[in-house]
């Protein structure tokens, strides 16, 4: 996260807050009260839709209600909520409920940028949506209402023969609708001239930006977009026409998917009958997936059963758990009846033993 959180507060002009967003690379912005509390959170589409509103409108009358996570969530969870939800930040609060950072979908790809499955998938594996293309000569008000149905920050503009030549995008609009324009035809007669401001045409407006084929590597693209500051990339083919759009909450789906697909390295030894292995492994798969922040760290788990043969422990079991991982091990025994449920008590010492450590490092942090 980013432990000095740009917020606004409720009596925030709008312009403030889409200056905000210019100078951080934001597309929400939490709202705070006195107490440094979330009230509620302000975003791009938040504005756009609210297209009555001057910028010298406060941020307290356009803002939505916020997800909010806990300081001491692990990465995993938190991408979980992201590509769920469809959000691209959330404030992080601590056990006070007060704000104490802002974790953003650029931080997150940033984060798991370096995940070894994602170097073999390239962008075209990662969901690109299609996306309307806008002609050089149309207006703000066309490009407004094609962002607002689409639910899309940046759109492609293509030349008269269909090829790319650039992008527009919503930030842009918004400092040109509620920042510049107010400012050129005075604040008592901004809200008469809507239409006015609608008919803007975009060339002024077009950012040269670079395209990325269907073809190149979903991590090279994930660099690229967070060199760029990014909200998302337009996909062209090899004719430089573009066919579509990937964002970074898409690159994110993507990666929650890899992620939780991935099958640790799991090893049986010993006098387990053969009739349980299957189901033995599926415990411990969905056991230590439920503690999705150490679940990506875990290398390999090895499992050793042996029977106790001795008169005064006769039926008795020993199982041996290994939890390799990024670190120092955990190694665990335990003696019992029944071999499940023995299973079931290293199973949830491990777990205790992972929580500890991640409470120890985050609270170090």
């Amino acid at each position: 996260m980013n432990p000095k959180p740009v917020s606004a507060k409720p009596s925030a002009m709008l312009r403030e807050v889409i200056s905000l967003m210019d100078k951080h690379g934001y597309k929400e912005i939490p709202v705070i009260d006195g107490n440094n509390k979330v009230l509620g959170i302000v975003s791009y589409f938040d504005i756009l839709n609210l297209v009555r509103f001057r910028g010298d409108s406060k941020a307290v009358n356009f803002m939505h209600s916020a997800h909010t996570v806990n300081e001491k969530d692990d990465e995993a969870s938190v991408l979980n909520l992201m590509v769920n939800c469809g959000s691209t930040g959330f404030p992080v609060i601590n056990k006070h409920e007060k704000i104490v950072g802002f974790v953003s979908d650029y931080d997150l790809l940033d984060y798991y940028k370096n995940v070894e499955m994602i170097k073999k998938i390239n962008i075209g594996d990662a969901g690109i949506h299609s996306v309307p293309s806008i002609a050089e000569n149309a207006n703000l008000g066309e490009v407004r209402n094609i962002m607002n149905f689409n639910k899309k920050d940046r759109l492609p503009v293509v030349d008269e023969k269909g090829k790319f030549s650039g992008t527009i995008v919503l930030l842009d609009i918004l400092r040109k609708y509620y920042t510049d324009a107010p400012d050129k035809i005075g604040r008592n007669a901004f809200k008469s001239d809507i239409q006015k401001i609608m008919d803007y045409e975009i060339k002024g407006l077009i950012r040269d930006e670079e395209a990325v084929t269907v073809s190149a590597s979903l991590k090279d693209s994930i660099n690229k977009m967070l060199e760029m500051n990014s909200q998302g990339l337009i996909i062209v083919n090899s004719f430089n026409e573009p066919i579509g759009f990937l964002g970074r909450c898409d690159m994110l789906k993507k990666i929650h998917d890899l992620v939780s697909s991935k099958e640790m390295n799991i090893i049986i030894a010993g006098e387990l009958p053969a009739n349980l292995t299957s189901q033995v492994k599926s415990i411990i798969l969905s056991s230590i997936k439920t503690q999705a922040g150490y679940y990506n760290k875990i290398k390999e788990v090895k499992l050793f059963m042996k029977r106790i043969h001795d008169s005064r422990s006769e039926g008795k079991v020993e199982m041996h758990l290994t939890i390799e991982r990024d670190g120092k091990d955990i190694n665990i025994k335990k003696n019992g009846f029944d071999i499940l449920l023995t299973l079931a008590d290293c199973l949830d010492t491990a777990n205790q033993l992972l929580k500890q450590e991640w409470n120890k490092t985050a609270n170090k942090i």
